[in-house]
């Protein structure tokens, strides 16, 4: 990543998103905390949880597990597939989450 700042004069941000969300849901804007893997903090507005695959227990940030994701970047739902919404959307503590 250095290479291509130094090479085209423009800064990277490491981040997180997926295909069910608006907008990225994690950003890197202090490039010099980059360490490998890291993709950064939730932007505003979107709250990020790692939930115990099968438990739905919330789990510690430095544990592998499922990434739950809430807030008004999140999509609502596939338009008319409702299997597919069953398949990557679910209620969580009263909150439509996709994962």
């Amino acid at each position: 990543m250095n290479l291509v700042m130094c090479t085209y004069n423009i800064h990277v941000h490491p981040s997180f998103y997926s295909t069910v969300t608006a907008i990225i849901i994690t950003a890197l804007y202090i490039p010099s905390s980059l360490s490998p893997g890291c993709v950064g903090a939730p932007v505003p507005g979107c709250e990020v949880k790692i939930i115990e695959p099968g438990t739905k227990k919330e789990m510690p940030a430095d544990t592998d597990g499922e990434i739950y994701v809430h807030g008004d970047n999140v999509m609502k739902g596939y338009h008319k597939n409702q299997k597919a919404n069953d398949e990557v959307f679910e209620y969580l503590n009263g909150k439509q989450v996709g994962r």
